[in-house]
């Protein structure tokens, strides 16, 4: 079995999701409120990238744990076989 990896940089993205306005207050407002700490705050083109990146549709699957009378519920947008057998998976939760 042959395993390949490809990468991809992404060094601008365009989108025509919202208006020109509205991109640009968003922009603004990731600037000014997202620079705290702890906070995920994506510079420059960046935030438009991932809009574009979480705009292509994708299955999402729901992942339940529990212990005794405790439940919790996540959503995860990437998952799949590990590879090293069919019991093995790997799994990444959704913002």
């Amino acid at each position: 079995m042959k395993l390949v990896s490809v990468f991809y940089e992404a060094l601008k993205g365009n989108h025509h999701f919202v208006s020109g306005f509205h991109q640009s207050m968003a922009a603004i407002s990731n600037m000014l409120y997202n620079k705290k700490p702890g906070n995920v705050f994506l510079k420059g083109n960046l935030f438009s990238q991932v809009q574009i990146a979480y705009s292509v549709p994708r299955n999402i699957s729901l992942v339940t744990l529990g212990e005794n009378e405790l439940y919790n519920l996540f959503p995860t947008d990437l998952h799949g076989a590990h590879g090293c057998g069919p019991l093995y998976y790997f799994f990444a939760a959704c913002r």
